[in-house]
């Protein structure tokens, strides 16, 4: 569904491989797939079952525009985390490898972050996704989320990852695992990456200016996009972003629906491959691993209903990936 590097925006080429340019500047995000890839864990969608039905039905997923989302406030807190910590010591290496490689680029990529800020706090959308543990979790889901997201009857979508790491960018919508930091760890983080510039400022030099501010908002934007409270930690949160003011797509329709009764734009993206710009992996009976029914004082309806959706959604062997959770209804 979405690379996990955002390296290559706007049109800019990198001159370097880009898994060197992402290990980099993604310094977490790189562990974090690592780590991912190395487990075989599979990412999971806790929803409402309502909406699980028209996610299989129209084969298609919803991005929604983080100013309406239970999250609304975590741009501002991610924003003002890094303001934050640009002000002190830890961005001190991000500033001279700005200045360094390129005269008067500090001041340049102020103007151009600054001028990025309003599309960031009211044009990002997302669809959040949890890392899902197959040793406890394949036939009962985590009950937080049940508790979270199903309260009414809620479904979990546990899906492959290889779509969320592959190559293609044509959806420009991108995979970022989120932090669990304080302010103190956001800080860190930042110093983090200021020593990674500074260490391999010999690589960063082979970019054009434009291509280096590029990636380093990037890098920032990430950062505040994925800042949660430390409180939430046990959700393992990743997040597919879109951008459609920075990062445009063909293959992303932006549509009006109403939500809980609030009319809103939401980003849509059709599960379907598209092999002529690298998306594979997306039809359902590929993406699919299972379906966990929550807790629900009806599950034999629920269990035929979502049979039957993914047999007309072209699912292959639906009975065998639709499970029911026994974690007890309160």
């Amino acid at each position: 569904m979405a690379p996990t590097d955002p390296v290559s925006l706007n049109g800019d080429e990198p001159t370097l491989d880009t898994q060197s340019l992402f290990a980099i500047m993604f310094p977490n995000a790189n562990m974090r797939q690592a780590e991912m890839l190395s487990s075989k864990r599979r990412f999971v969608h806790y929803t409402s079952a309502e909406a699980a039905v028209k996610i299989i039905r129209t084969k298609t997923v919803w991005l929604r525009n983080v100013r309406v989302m239970n999250d609304s406030s975590e741009v501002q807190h991610g924003l003002e985390c890094l303001v934050d910590a640009w002000g002190g010591p830890c961005a001190a290496g991000i500033k001279s490898v700005l200045e360094a490689l390129h005269p008067g680029g500090l001041d340049r990529f102020h103007a151009f972050f600054d001028g990025a800020v309003w599309a960031l706090k009211h044009e990002t959308y997302i669809i959040c996704l949890s890392e899902h543990i197959p040793e406890t979790e394949d036939r009962l889901g985590r009950l937080s989320m049940w508790r979270a997201y199903g309260r009414s009857g809620g479904v979990a979508l546990v899906m492959n990852t290889a779509p969320f790491f592959g190559d293609s960018d044509a959806l420009k919508a991108y995979t970022t695992p989120v932090a669990y930091f304080s302010k103190d760890e956001f800080a860190a983080e930042i110093e983090r990456l200021s020593n990674s510039m500074v260490e391999n400022i010999s690589q960063l030099k082979k970019l054009n200016e434009s291509h280096f501010h590029h990636l380093v908002f990037s890098a920032f934007r990430f950062a505040l996009l994925s800042a949660k409270h430390p409180g939430f930690r046990e959700e393992r949160e990743w997040r597919v972003v879109h951008n459609p003011t920075l990062d445009k797509s063909e293959k992303v329709q932006i549509e009006i629906e109403i939500v809980n009764g609030i009319p809103q734009p939401v980003c849509k993206i059709r599960l379907e491959n598209d092999s002529s710009v690298g998306l594979l992996g997306l039809e359902l009976n590929e993406l699919l691993d299972r379906v966990i029914i929550g807790p629900t004082a009806y599950p034999g309806p629920m269990f035929t209903a979502f049979c039957t959706l993914l047999r007309e959604a072209g699912v292959s062997e639906p009975e065998s990936r639709v499970f029911v959770s026994t974690i007890p209804v309160r």
